[in-house]
């Protein structure tokens, strides 16, 4: 792969991880989120599992559509931020 590509990719990750990192830090801080991790190790689980299943989807592996990948995230969201996988599922 071309550093370029390389170097894109893993900013394109690092924003995300960010931005995960973040709204877990802001839940926790407002009481609605009860975490099992530090922010930071749960937003790198979820960028990496979303990365992970969505690869997973796109080259058609049986059993990994959209709704199927959604239904995972929400759950491991939910296990990970000690709420109810409804209560994220609604969002």
């Amino acid at each position: 792969m071309h550093t370029s590509t390389i170097a894109e990719c893993a900013a394109m990750s690092e924003s995300w991880t960010t931005f995960f990192q973040q709204l877990v830090e802001d839940g926790a801080e407002a009481g609605v989120f009860q975490r099992v991790a530090p922010a930071a190790e749960i937003a790198q689980r979820m960028v990496a599992l979303s990365d992970g299943l969505s690869f997973r989807s796109a080259i058609g592996y049986t059993g990994m559509q959209v709704h199927r990948v959604r239904a995972l995230l929400v759950s491991f969201a939910a296990q990970q931020l000690g709420v109810r996988a409804e209560a994220l599922a609604e969002a």
